[in-house]
């Protein structure tokens, strides 16, 4: 594992080209859409659609399309050197959970998305008397 990671941080062309990454999104895009073919799994869907604050599914859908098309090598090699190196390096066998106490300011770099995403997690704490 260490030796491909090796390999991949010098190589990185080699491994991840366009095709790859269209073939990733191809992937998850078909994942999800052939999730989709009960109706337990549509409602689900729609739910979720509504905790993450928006006002329908395909509105969901379109801003999930929108994010994983900006998806480039750049993106990508970002995620390699902050995240998939570290899973291997045994000088940083850590792997850290943070949360947000209710009280906490959010920071103004969080976007719309992450801010409602964490306000609903803490507003579902709440209601379950767990804060």
């Amino acid at each position: 594992m260490r030796q491909l990671l090796q390999d991949m941080d010098i190589n990185w062309d080699k491994y991840v080209n366009d095709f790859e990454i269209s073939a990733a999104r191809s992937s998850i895009v078909y994942s999800d859409s052939s999730k989709m073919c009960t109706p337990i799994n549509i409602v689900d869907h729609c739910i979720l659609s509504n905790v993450y604050g928006f006002e329908s599914a395909s509105q969901y859908n379109r801003w999930r399309n929108v994010h994983f098309a900006a998806v480039g090598k750049k993106e990508l090699r970002q995620v390699f050197d902050k995240y998939v190196k570290s899973f291997a390096d045994p000088n940083y066998p850590l792997v850290t959970v943070l949360t947000s106490p209710s009280d906490v300011e959010l920071l103004p770099e969080i976007g719309e998305f992450e801010r409602k995403t964490l306000e609903s997690i803490s507003e579902q704490y709440k209601v379950a008397g767990m804060s």
